[in-house]
């Protein structure tokens, strides 16, 4: 098996179900990897998966506010699906850095998905 992936994203939205969360918005990490079959001896991008493509739909779907993170990380994940059906599964995790939770000192919240 093969995996192309890109590590801590770094882009800031406006999402959230809160107010406050879609007012002020916020910095979040992203964590993206597609699994594919086995690499070919190949030079020829066409038996991988170019992430330069990851980045750029990730970025693009994360732009449009949404209220919940689950549904940017579906999004992502069935853009790469239907424009690669090589890929087997791709795995996304999507942080929330220092969320706005009244009274609360964290690091982040996140969701996960696979599909």
């Amino acid at each position: 098996m093969l995996s192309v992936g890109l590590k801590d994203i770094k882009l800031y939205g406006y999402h959230g179900i809160y107010a406050d969360e879609r007012n002020k918005g916020g910095e979040y990490l992203i964590n993206i990897k597609a699994l594919l079959p086995e690499m070919i001896d190949s030079s020829d991008l066409q038996h991988s998966l170019d992430y330069v493509y990851l980045y750029k739909v990730t970025s693009e779907v994360f732009q449009r506010p949404t209220p919940l993170l689950e549904t940017i990380a579906y999004e992502i994940i069935s853009q790469i699906r239907v424009a690669h059906p090589k890929v087997l599964k791709v795995s996304i995790r999507i942080e929330k850095l220092q969320p706005l939770i009244a009274g609360s000192d964290m690091a982040s919240s996140w969701v996960e998905l696979e599909g």
